[in-house]
């Protein structure tokens, strides 16, 4: 991906899933389904490990994405990340400095999870 254009969220939600594929799935995660979307335009992402949980979304509404992390099902989140989008955040596309600043974030977030090994 050419760091130096924007791009859509759609195109942005699959960088995230590679980030996390390349973290969490080395620890056994797999996404349990295709991204679950509404009619406002949200789409979240499921990840499962036994009984482990992460889910990554973008909130339409809010327009921000967001990472759970939960060992256990049905109990709050032990880590929780919320990538904002700037001002820059125009007509559908992230910028490239959103889109760099938001995967190094996360990818920092991950690490206090899973350190690199």
């Amino acid at each position: 991906m050419n760091s130096e254009s924007s791009i859509d969220v759609e195109q942005f939600m699959a960088e995230l899933a590679t980030l996390v594929n390349q973290t969490a799935g080395a620890r056994g995660f797999r996404r349990d389904s295709e991204p679950e979307r509404d009619p406002l335009g949200s789409c979240t992402m499921r990840y499962r490990n036994g009984p482990a949980e992460l889910l990554v979304g973008w909130d339409a509404k809010e327009q921000w994405f967001t990472m759970y992390y939960r060992p256990v099902p049905e109990r709050p989140p032990a880590t929780e990340w919320t990538g904002l989008l700037s001002a820059r955040y125009i007509d559908g596309n992230i910028s490239p400095a959103d889109r760099d600043q938001m995967l190094a974030s996360l990818r920092a977030k991950l690490e206090t999870i899973w350190p690199p090994r």
